[in-house]
């Protein structure tokens, strides 16, 4: 008997109606309320006080706030809101990204009642981000970027940068290379400005990359890095190796993702090929390519060699291509690796630094720095001479000579 007396007497404080004691019912509120509301929609909460008498009734965020909204009365302790009330909607839209209210009411006797939490999203659409606008050398070219990036930009081929927006107008700018920093200043043809030139471009020419900045009415926001295109590839061992499937795009290895091989169909042992750099222009037209085709295209004044290696067709999933890309003509690197194995297969013994090395240790450690040299070696002869430095050879009967005049010797006797 006590239990049960515990049980109603918890239910009661729980459910104030059924003890009688006053209470604000709310009806009318959607399962997900968002502010603003939509065009044309209406929300009407109607709010209903029980069991007592109430002079006024209003909406507030929090209890004791001086923003509110009042009520209208429609019958007898019933009161409604439309949401749709431009008073309602801007106090509600003062809350950021998410917000509650109650409602309250004024009794007869003073006392306030609140009604349930009611929560609710607000959305803010976002403002226009502002324009970049790059002005060329020959004056006549100009090119706005809204909300993209142009990415790889050459500094010799920019004359200024601007900034233009109607909407969200751009209070200050700055372009940063390293730890330098370039502010952009009011110009006439944009809101700001910056010259390309002198300072700024020697500073974006030797980190490789500006990083530009802006600042809204709102916040201080990064746009983008525009890099400077490569002027070589790193390649690793004067080689990339790559897989591209048909129909598709692969990044070049060592350009970081400046250029790029395209590919189509891959039938009857040939495909569609071509090479461009990340702003479209070619590097090679679009043209049919058998495997084992050598094609050759130049990066500024670096000559490179793009080798469609293997070619292959697969049933259940899609066809690819295996593609090298060589910083020296494949020939010449043919003639090194040939040199390399004959070293290895040879009886002599490299010296270096006052230690001895066999034949075959002395060709991978060559290997290795051939490897390693990457685009500073680009024919059988600077790798000589790079390999000889410092290194000495001697034959099997004690005679000690130069690596470089033994390894030309050699690779002479190979021709």
């Amino acid at each position: 008997m006590r239990l049960k007396t515990i049980c109603v007497l918890l239910f009661c404080l729980a459910y104030p109606a059924w003890a009688g004691n006053p209470y604000i019912k709310l009806s009318g509120i959607p399962e997900k309320l968002r502010i603003p509301l939509p065009a044309d929609s209406n929300v009407v909460i109607t709010a209903t006080v029980k069991n007592a008498a109430a002079k006024s009734v209003w909406l507030a965020l929090k209890p004791g706030a001086s923003s509110r909204v009042m009520l209208n009365q429609v019958d007898e302790n019933v009161f409604q809101i439309n949401l749709r009330d431009p008073a309602a909607q801007g106090l509600l839209a003062a809350a950021s990204g998410a917000g509650s209210f109650q409602v309250f009411a004024e009794l007869e006797s003073s006392k306030v009642l609140n009604s349930i939490t009611v929560y609710y999203s607000v959305h803010r659409p976002s403002l226009p981000a502002p324009s970049l606008v790059v002005t060329f050398n020959n004056q006549t070219k100009q090119t706005r970027h809204k909300s993209n990036c142009p990415r790889w930009l050459s500094p010799d081929r920019v004359e200024k940068l601007g900034w233009k927006s109607d909407k969200n107008p751009v209070r200050s700018a700055v372009a940063k290379a390293g730890k330098l920093s370039f502010p952009f200043k009011k110009g006439q043809g944009s809101e700001l400005e910056l010259p390309v030139s002198g300072p700024v471009q020697k500073a974006w020419k030797q980190h490789g990359s500006l990083e530009l900045l802006y600042g809204t009415h709102k916040a201080d926001h990064k746009f983008c890095v525009l890099k400077t295109p490569p002027g070589s590839l790193d390649l690793k061992g004067n080689l990339g190796r790559m897989r591209v499937y048909q129909r598709s795009w692969g990044s070049v290895p060592g350009s970081n993702g400046y250029l790029g091989v395209s590919l189509g169909d891959i039938t009857g042992g040939q495909v569609m090929l071509s090479l461009h750099d990340h702003n479209g222009l070619p590097l090679l037209e679009e043209s049919s390519v058998k495997q084992g085709v050598h094609l050759s295209f130049r990066l500024q004044k670096q000559a490179y060699t793009l080798t469609l290696e293997k070619l292959v067709n697969r049933m259940f999933d899609s066809d690819y291509a295996e593609l090298v890309v060589y910083s020296m003509p494949p020939a010449e690197r043919n003639r090194i690796e040939a040199l390399l194995s004959h070293l290895a297969a040879s009886k002599v013994i490299m010296v270096q630094d006052g230690k001895d090395y066999t034949a075959l240790q002395a060709a991978a450690r060559l290997r290795t720095q051939f490897e390693s040299e990457g685009p500073r070696v680009n024919s059988q002869k600077e790798f000589i001479r790079i390999a000889g430095k410092s290194r000495s050879i001697r034959l099997p009967g004690g005679k000690t000579v130069s690596a470089e005049k033994w390894l030309a010797q050699q690779a002479r006797n190979l021709k």
